[in-house]
């Protein structure tokens, strides 16, 4: 009797555990590939490819205003931790938006060249990410944003 309770235990266990490797590998997987980032709160990942540092980035919303012209939200990050020549920054700016909008980063350089760049084109929930990679000729960027 203790050996077929011991048995039904184990295999429990061991089934359990297939269970849970198998969701935390789909998880990583997921998340590797970025089906769960587009879900997530908007982050930005900046990709310093310049001869120049980058001293900080501004991360906001535009929205339409009451007139039909584009205007920028209140919700905005400030980032001020530098961002060296070949180096890169994620970062997380906690947005909010109320309907539909944009969002834009604005970033000076150790050059004192202040520059402006849409970092997600539409979003109605400032959620999913971007990649922007600034390079001497400008700034490219990748977005999954929702």
């Amino acid at each position: 009797m203790r050996r077929k309770l011991f048995i039904g235990v184990a295999s429990t266990v061991a089934v359990l555990g297939l269970v849970l490797a198998a969701i935390a590998g789909m998880s990583r997987f997921m998340e590797t590939f970025g089906v769960l980032r587009q879900f997530q709160d908007f982050s930005l990942t900046v990709v310093n490819r310049s001869d120049h540092d980058i001293l900080s980035v501004e991360i906001g919303i535009l929205q339409s205003g009451a007139n039909g012209g584009i205007v920028e939200g209140d919700s905005r990050h400030l980032y001020t931790r530098a961002i060296k020549s070949g180096q890169k920054a994620k970062i997380r700016p906690g947005l909010t938006i109320r309907g539909e909008g944009g969002i834009y980063m604005r970033y000076t350089d150790s050059t004192g060249a202040e520059k402006l760049a849409m970092a997600c084109s539409y979003t109605e929930h400032a959620s999913g990410y971007s990649i922007a990679t600034v390079t001497n000729d400008g700034v490219d960027v990748e977005e999954a944003c929702m």
